[in-house]
């Protein structure tokens, strides 16, 4: 009786020089990237070198290039491409207060790229500060540039309103020759409004526009005439306005 011997396959062995020369291999990525991570917590690698600021409109008004570059680098100190922190640099824009919007980005490998949006003040907000559009309220270091513009002196939250109040005034007025210098609201709400030429209009608390309306149609019936002797309007009354003139010496 024969007997069928089976022959079970060996399994394959890679050569000891394979696998001597693969660990090596291995061990050379890891230290590579070991390496590469080390060397990327380091801030002071891929410094950035170039740092270009311009203005999302036609040219800085109140505004300074070089300034705001000098400001980003203090700020950047010796921090490297990876160790930026965009958002900081950005809050550091938005901490000058001609800055309105600030959009800043990092451009592989070396350069900074800022646009700014400055501020466009549209009136003066009590004696140190200033409205953009927005009605929102800033405070530059100086006022030299903006002291044309129209004074608005109100309780704090009111700015708004008062803005969006000048803007119907200062249009209505126009149509008679009238400039606005100034707009007062007191802590009762009572409304006094001071033309170009330095009239006072004392509108009171209620239906200030309606007051006005009624100061245009008098205007031209009654006032153009003698308007360089007229000191003071009051339109509080219901129907009709009460003139005081200039004190002549």
């Amino acid at each position: 009786m024969s007997q069928a011997v089976l022959n079970h396959p060996h399994p394959s062995r890679w050569p000891l020089g394979v696998i001597i020369l693969s660990m090596g291999v291995l061990c050379i990525v890891v230290f590579v990237l070991v390496y590469l991570s080390f060397k990327l917590t380091d801030p002071k690698v891929l410094p950035i070198t170039k740092i270009a600021i311009s203005t999302l409109d036609a040219k800085f008004v109140n505004l300074d290039a070089k300034k705001l570059e000098d400001i980003v680098v203090k700020s950047l100190g010796k921090r490297g491409f990876f160790h930026i922190n965009v958002r900081a640099v950005q809050n550091e824009m938005l901490r000058q207060p001609w800055v309105y919007k600030a959009i800043v980005q990092r451009f592989w490998r070396d350069k900074l790229i800022i646009q700014i949006l400055e501020q466009r003040p549209v009136a003066r907000w009590g004696q140190k500060e200033l409205l953009n559009e927005q009605g929102e309220i800033f405070s530059p270091d100086s006022l030299e540039r903006a002291k044309t513009l129209v004074r608005l002196n109100g309780p704090d939250g009111t700015q708004k309103i008062m803005l969006a109040h000048y803007k119907e005034i200062s249009t209505r007025l126009q149509s008679l020759g009238l400039g606005v210098s100034e707009i007062q609201l007191t802590d009762r709400r009572a409304w006094t409004i001071y033309t170009a030429d330095g009239k006072a209009l004392v509108m009171g608390r209620e239906d200030v526009l309606n007051r006005l309306q009624r100061f245009l149609v008098g205007y031209p019936r009654e006032l153009a005439s003698r308007w360089s002797g007229v000191k003071k309007v009051d339109l509080r009354y219901s129907n009709g306005l009460a003139v005081s003139h200039k004190t002549l010496l």
